[in-house]
């Protein structure tokens, strides 16, 4: 949990459970405002009508925000059947109504299983991804055509939770980029019909499976945040337990000063080429994280020296 030292209260990692109608740029405002510091991002966006963990990052910790977004996710998502929206979701306007075809739950099995591995998806138009110089949701605004492309995304698991006629409930685990939206209408497409998501929550962002959240209302805009300890939030963690299950390398005083220096150390190690490691110091403090390669070990990413 969060060491008490100030330093480390820059360098935090908070996991929100984020309330349903409220943007991901909205809960990282509150928090802004809360620790009254501009340094503060998330981790991977959700939809407004999404709920679940938002790993929020404070001061420092914001330098490794793209090792939340490279990180796996797990999922909880309702479709609802023979219904397409603009948006694949249910912010959006009805485009499209049709039958649903009757299905047993064997049938549903196989047609789920088609969707694990490596699958190719089709970016949904509301996304913030650019083609041509603009964002796809501006070109949906506008009313342009535009063709979304096409991205290869893992799915390592669906479970089926429970269905009816109009409606499947599933729980998917899977890997960076990939768009829940995008599978859910791949899904309807599959069963003979169109879908939307009516109900999303993210249980977890990797490596925080068995972690807990807490609702954005414990963090109250006027806390005094250089008093808060690890007593205060159950949620909130120090920066170093993103990494826990990295390689660790230890550094001398002098290897780590070379390293802010931007020299590269020559370092032999049993790691793999092109391994990421977590930077400790010899008194186990986390400072960073480098890649170790041809054996040699250069900075990826430093905390403030």
């Amino acid at each position: 949990m969060l060491n008490q030292s100030d330093a480390m209260m820059m360098a935090a990692v908070i996991l929100l459970d984020k309330p349903s109608g409220l943007t991901s740029r909205q809960c990282v405002n509150h928090f802004v405002r809360m620790f009254k510091q501009r340094r503060v991002g998330h981790g991977g966006t959700l939809d407004p009508l999404a709920t679940g963990m938002l790993p929020i990052c404070i001061g420092e910790a914001t330098k490794f925000l793209r090792f939340f977004l490279e990180s796996d996710k797990s999922y909880r998502v309702e479709l609802s059947l023979g219904v397409q929206t603009s948006t694949a979701d249910t912010a959006g306007e009805i485009i499209k109504t049709l039958p649903v075809p009757h299905y047993d739950q064997n049938q549903l099995e196989r047609i789920l299983e088609q969707f694990k591995g490596v699958i190719q998806q089709k970016v949904p138009l509301v996304s913030a991804v650019r083609v041509q110089g603009k964002r796809l949701y501006e070109w949906a605004r506008s009313g342009q055509s535009v063709e979304c492309p096409v991205r290869t995304v893992s799915i390592h698991g669906i479970h089926l939770i429970k269905h009816s006629e109009h409606s499947i409930t599933l729980d998917v685990e899977c890997a960076k980029g990939t768009y829940i939206r995008a599978l859910v209408e791949d899904i309807g497409r599959a069963l003979g019909t169109c879908a939307h998501v009516k109900y999303l929550h993210r249980h977890w962002v990797a490596p925080f499976q068995d972690c807990i959240m807490e609702p954005l209302a414990l963090f109250d805009e006027s806390m005094d945040v250089m008093k808060i300890g690890a007593a205060d939030f159950k949620s909130m963690y120090s920066l170093d337990a993103l990494f826990l299950k990295w390689p660790h390398v230890v550094l001398s005083p002098l290897q780590k000063k070379q390293l802010y220096f931007g020299q590269a150390l020559s370092f032999d190690a049993c790691f793999k080429s092109e391994q990421q490691v977590a930077l400790y110091t010899e008194d186990k403090r986390f400072f960073g994280v480098g890649v170790y390669a041809n054996h040699r070990l250069q900075s990826v990413r430093l905390l403030r020296a």
